[in-house]
This record gives C-alpha cells, sequence and structure tokens, in this order.
C-alpha cells in the first residue's frame, strides 16, 4: 500500500476500450458503474494519467482523481469487504 496512487477514472458514457493502453488498465481496474479504481505506482499513475487526458480516449473521460491512499484503502487491502463495510465485533 505505501508508496501507490490510487486512480479513479470516471467515464462519460463508457471506457474506449478500443484504445489499446485504456484496454490494459480495465485489466487492472476495480469497476463500479462508470467508475474505475486503481493501484498504481506513482510512474504508473502518472503513465495513466496522461494516457486518458491525451488522444482518444479524453473526449470519454468524465472526472478522475489522484489520491495517496485514504483509511479506507489501507483497511480493503488488509482484507476488508467494501461491500460489507465494519461490522461490530
Amino acid at each position: 500500500m505505501s508508496g501507490e496512487v490510487r486512480v479513479e477514472l470516471v467515464w462519460r458514457d463508457r471506457a474506449p476500450l478500443e484504445v489499446p493502453e485504456v484496454a490494459v488498465l480495465r485489466e487492472r481496474a476495480t469497476e463500479s458503474g462508470r467508475r474505475w479504481t486503481l493501484r498504481l505506482a506513482p510512474e504508473e499513475a502518472r503513465a495513466a494519467v496522461a494516457t486518458v487526458t491525451g488522444g482518444a480516449a479524453f473526449a470519454a473521460l468524465d472526472d478522475f482523481t489522484l489520491a495517496t491512499p485514504s483509511l479506507e484503502d489501507v483497511y480493503l487491502s488488509l482484507g476488508g469487504a467494501a461491500r460489507q463495510g465494519l461490522v461490530k465485533a
């Protein structure tokens, strides 16, 4: 988790999977509707942002964010369930 960056991509209608770099990103993404969440090394995050903000992919992009790991990211990486949430022991 340390050293990773969270990249969230939100597509307008659908991701442009005809762009090979976007298709590769999809393989590493957690998808929720039009939102993709990726956890990448800083260099990979820079390359991903460059891919989606330049060229053909940009027209399909609605929004993106870059963030350092949050407490939620740490919880999920330690085996927490995104759908279950916190459970009182």
